[in-house]
């Protein structure tokens, strides 16, 4: 469950089944309430190319001010597309982990820490899929029409 849209974070739908929709509550749990926009992915979804798909788009829509918008948001989003959709390599996962730590709290607004929070909460919370895509490649389920929506003309 995507809770606080494109700057809030992946819970799992256990953990968020009783937590009232809150910010203090939906913050403790690692979500947000954020816009109020809460999606829930079905089990035929892909959450690494859900996530992937967003980081995408939030990485072409960069002022271009800044270096973590200008590189690193790119980056990341190609090494987030390649967990998803590709072979990110035995390393894929540590340079993910790196280029969270060279974004976060650099940007000259909130695009990077929102971009990467999200990035963060994905790996965090759907770690065990990481692993799979990492031992065995894309899952079936990225071939399926995207959930969370990502206006037109963004990056596939």
């Amino acid at each position: 469950m995507l809770a606080g849209g494109y700057f809030g974070g992946w819970l799992t739908l256990p953990a968020a089944a009783d937590l009232p929709l809150t910010d203090q509550a939906l913050r403790a749990a690692g979500g947000a309430f954020g816009p109020g926009v809460v999606i829930v992915l079905p089990a035929s979804a892909c959450p690494l190319a859900e996530t992937a798909l967003v980081t995408g788009y939030l990485a072409s829509q960069s002022a271009g001010q800044c270096g973590p918008c200008r590189s690193g948001l790119p980056a990341l989003a190609d090494a987030l597309g390649l967990l998803a959709f590709g072979w990110a390599g035995d390393d894929g996962l540590y340079w993910t982990q790196q280029l969270l730590g060279l974004v976060s709290g650099r940007g000259a607004c909130h695009l990077p820490d929102g971009t990467a929070g999200l990035a963060r909460s994905a790996l965090t919370t759907f770690a065990d899929e990481v692993r799979r895509h990492l031992q065995n490649g894309p899952c079936d389920r990225i071939h399926r029409p995207p959930v969370v929506p990502v206006p037109s003309g963004a990056p596939a």
